[in-house]
């Protein structure tokens, strides 16, 4: 059934990676000009944006899974035997969108 999927759709989803490739965005603002770039008010939207999405979306969809898993008795593994914890918790998969718009010790307590 998979190589049937890939088979019919490969190359649309590859097309359609590679023209997306560079419209998202991170490419659209440092495209802005450096002025821009460097405003406040923008800036705090991105890292809002970036802080909601990879932090508090993910922290929870991590609070109902942990009460919907651990509400049953015994082992507690996720879909397909996972660490669930280790997988959803933002201080251990690091999404983060825009970096460079973080300080060094915003990065390294990402998710904390």
């Amino acid at each position: 059934m998979l190589t049937e999927f890939e088979r019919k759709y490969k190359r649309e989803f590859l097309c359609f990676m590679e023209d997306y490739n560079d419209k998202n965005l991170w490419k659209k603002f440092k495209q802005l000009p450096e002025n821009d770039q460097k405003n406040p008010e923008l800036i705090a939207a991105m890292r809002h944006y970036d802080k909601t999405v990879n932090i508090t979306w993910v922290m929870g969809h991590f609070n109902a899974a942990k009460k919907y898993i651990e509400s049953v008795p015994g082992n507690h593994e996720a879909t397909g035997g996972s660490d669930w914890k280790k997988y959803m918790l933002p201080k251990y998969q690091r999404r983060i969108f825009f970096p460079e718009l973080w300080s060094e010790e915003e990065l390294k307590n990402w998710g904390e």
